[in-house]
């Protein structure tokens, strides 16, 4: 149920008729309403009755209790005006300086219905069925995971070596780069001890570099500057000897794999 309220200001005359009652006014006056369905063109006779008395301060005006309106007014104020005769929901304006009525709200009823329910959703009774967890990876491959996914990523260095006299290409060192991972390329060295009877083949990220067949000069150290290379490829070197001859050939990768 809404209040709805309005005010009466500045009245020139000491008594008014409005509505059909003869009153005195109060120089300033507040009302609140409770309305019902049933129209407040006319009120009830035990209103008209309160109007002609008078109230001071708060009272109900009225015993019908469809039309009971709450009544604020200062002390010595008079007679009070009669809530049943202003038609809520509309705002009247009578002559300048006399009576401003102004309705702040409406709201119909059904006699004896009582206050309207307000509907609210179904609350569960019964706590949630508990699910069963997804069991935790071991503690180990944890933090190998997380090691490897760190801006600094995991440090990587593959080198060997390779002593024979095979014509057919041989391989030296190589580093694979895991799925799922990409791989920095650092640094590539190679020192041989007959560089005129070793030959060399390069891959990156699984591409042959198409080095030419000719001698190379060792040691020599290929550095490389934000070489990033995807995974599941690999960086290789691989050696052969010219005629035959015995060679000796050393060789090392470094990396970071992320």
């Amino acid at each position: 149920m809404l209040s709805v309220g309005f005010q009466l200001q500045r009245c020139r005359k000491p008594t008014e008729r409005f509505g059909g009652i003869y009153r005195d006014v109060p120089r300033m006056l507040s009302v609140g309403f409770k309305p019902a369905a049933r129209s407040l063109s006319s009120p009830p006779a035990g209103a008209l009755a309160a109007g002609r008395r008078g109230v001071r301060d708060r009272r109900s005006v009225g015993p019908d209790d469809a039309h009971r309106a709450r009544v604020d007014a200062p002390y010595g104020a008079g007679v009070i005006v009669d809530a049943y005769l202003i038609a809520l929901g509309t705002e009247a304006v009578g002559p300048p300086g006399r009576i401003r009525v102004a309705a702040l709200g409406v709201a119909s009823l059904v006699p004896g219905a009582g206050l309207p329910l307000i509907g609210e959703l179904d609350k569960r009774g019964a706590p949630l069925p508990s699910l069963p967890r997804a069991p935790m990876p071991p503690t180990a491959e944890v933090q190998e995971a997380v090691v490897q996914q760190t801006i600094f990523g995991v440090p990587v260095l593959a080198i060997d070596r390779y002593s024979g006299t095979d014509p057919a290409w041989v391989m030296l060192v190589r580093w694979d780069i895991p799925e799922g991972y990409t791989g920095d390329l650092h640094e590539l060295a190679l020192v041989s001890n007959s560089d005129s009877k070793t030959r060399y083949r390069i891959t990156l990220a699984s591409r042959d570099q198409n080095l030419p067949d000719k001698q190379i000069i060792t040691p020599i150290t290929l550095v490389w500057r934000r070489g990033v290379l995807p995974g599941g490829t690999s960086v290789s070197v691989e050696v052969r000897s010219t005629d035959g001859t015995t060679i000796a050939v050393e060789g090392h990768i470094t990396g970071t794999v992320r």
